[in-house]
C-alpha cells in the first residue's frame, strides 16, 4: 500500500501503462484485507498443528472456490473490473468469520480443558 507504483513496476518493462495502473489499483484494493488474511491463515495452520486438517481443507476450498469465484464473477458482472477486486474483501472477510468460529469451538472443546486446573 504504502509503494504501490514500485513494486508493480519490478513486474514490468519500465513502462506506464493500463498493466501497471490495474496492478496498483488492485493492490491498494487488495491490501487491506491482507491482515484478515493472515489471521485466518494462522488459525488456519493451528488445526494442522492439532492434526486436525479438515478445518483447513475448509477454509481453503471455501476461500477460493465457494466464495471467491462467484464473488468474482458478481463483481465483474455488475461492477467491471475494478470491482472485481472487492471480491477479496468478501472472500476473505467470510471465511476468517468461518474460521474463527471453528477455532472458537475447537478451542472450548480441545484448549481450554488443558487450561483448567485439575480436580482432586
Amino acid at each position: 500500500e504504502l509503494f504501490p507504483t514500485p513494486i508493480f513496476g519490478l513486474f514490468t518493462n519500465g513502462e506506464k501503462g493500463l498493466m501497471l495502473d490495474m496492478g496498483v489499483r488492485m493492490l491498494r484494493i487488495v491490501a487491506l484485507t491482507f491482515p484478515v488474511c493472515g489471521v485466518a491463515l494462522v488459525l488456519s495452520n493451528v488445526f494442522q498443528g492439532m492434526g486436525n486438517g479438515m478445518p483447513s481443507m475448509i477454509y481453503g476450498v471455501m476461500r477460493q472456490c465457494v466464495l471467491l469465484l462467484p464473488a468474482v464473477w458478481i463483481f465483474w458482472h455488475f461492477g467491471g473490473t475494478t470491482a472485481v477486486w472487492f471480491a477479496f474483501w468478501v472472500a476473505e472477510f467470510v471465511t476468517a468469520a468461518i474460521i474463527l468460529l471453528m477455532y472458537r469451538k475447537e478451542h472450548h472443546k480441545r484448549i481450554q480443558p488443558l487450561l483448567q486446573e485439575p480436580t482432586q
